[in-house]
């Protein structure tokens, strides 16, 4: 037993010591993350969450070029869970009340052994405390049979001696009857309060986690408008609260054919005509696929694959 005790001992040890690896590794990397979102001008602390450095990666200020005149900025749209009610709301679960929006899967419970408490009862025997009230008779080996009363148990009783059955699942209670156990037995308990298959409450089905990202808007310049766009992320079109975005070209058709992902925005760079406004859609949407995506710093970020920017 002794053998086995220290086997666990170790173990667990080891476990732990895993565990502090990982902390540390996980500690590390956000002091990276925090460090090198600083040199974009982002400040976020060194202990924040993955949520919050995910924020700030987002707010790094972008600008997209055609060339060298026409500047154009990115904006962001976000998705946000919603319940029934129309409250944006970042919870795993929500109640039937609630149920609609982003929260329409059902979560019924299953009895695991966490629901479960294990109870022993302990049967003992004790004389602690018992009262003799006087001569019966005797049996038949002529041993004398007196009739007692235990105040613990509230009850009367005829024995040739005080000792007595009790039960229990309280080993104190044991200790201090000053008994002496005969048995053990085990039943579990359902401690979980819930019916087997219960419905407990609606989790999200809009496939997005709140925050994400959906699109991206590209906004030109005064006198460039026509050649705005958004691009959608693949997974967006679920329900749930974001950013309303609508582009600003004539041609509705055209520019839904053109949404693709968000990570695609653009790349490389070509300069476009002198007069980009007469210039057919086609031959600035080509262009546009070449464009640079640079910082605010000056930096690119992004530019055709044939070329390693350094």
């Amino acid at each position: 037993m002794e053998e086995l005790k220290n086997h666990f001992t170790k173990e667990i040890g080891n476990v732990n010591s895993k565990l502090d690896q990982v902390f540390q590794s996980v500690s590390n990397g956000k002091k990276l993350l925090a460090s090198a979102l600083l040199t974009k001008g982002i400040e976020v602390k060194e202990d924040a969450t993955f949520a919050e450095f995910a924020k700030g990666i987002t707010e790094i200020p972008v600008t997209i070029y055609f060339g060298d005149d026409i500047p154009g900025k990115t904006e962001y749209v976000y998705h946000y869970h919603t319940d029934g009610n129309g409250t944006e709301c970042d919870e795993g679960i929500v109640g039937a009340d609630r149920m609609g929006g982003c929260y329409t899967t059902e979560e019924r419970h299953n009895h695991t052994d966490d629901c479960y408490n294990e109870v022993i009862t302990y049967t003992y025997r004790t004389s602690k405390g018992v009262e003799q009230l006087g001569y019966v008779s005797d049996n038949e080996e002529g041993v004398a049979i007196f009739r007692y009363w235990c105040p613990y148990c509230e009850k009367e009783f005829t024995n040739i001696d005080p000792g007595h059955n009790e039960k229990t699942t309280d080993l104190e209670v044991v200790v201090k009857r000053k008994g002496d156990i005969k048995k053990k037995a085990s039943r579990k308990e359902l401690v979980c309060g819930l019916e087997e298959n219960e419905l407990t409450g609606y989790s999200t089905s809009c496939g997005l986690t709140h925050g994400q990202v959906v699109a991206a808007k590209i906004t030109f310049a005064e006198g460039y408008e026509d050649y705005n766009e958004v691009k959608e992320n693949n997974t967006s079109g679920a329900s749930g609260k974001s950013k309303t975005v609508q582009t600003t070209s004539e041609d509705d058709d055209e520019d839904e054919s053109k949404l693709s992902s968000a990570s695609d925005i653009v790349e490389g760079a070509e300069e476009v005509d002198d007069d980009p406004v007469d210039t057919s859609y086609d031959e600035v949407n080509n262009e546009y696929d070449n464009a640079d995506v640079i910082d605010d710093s000056g930096d690119i970020i992004a530019e055709d694959s044939d070329e390693q920017v350094n």
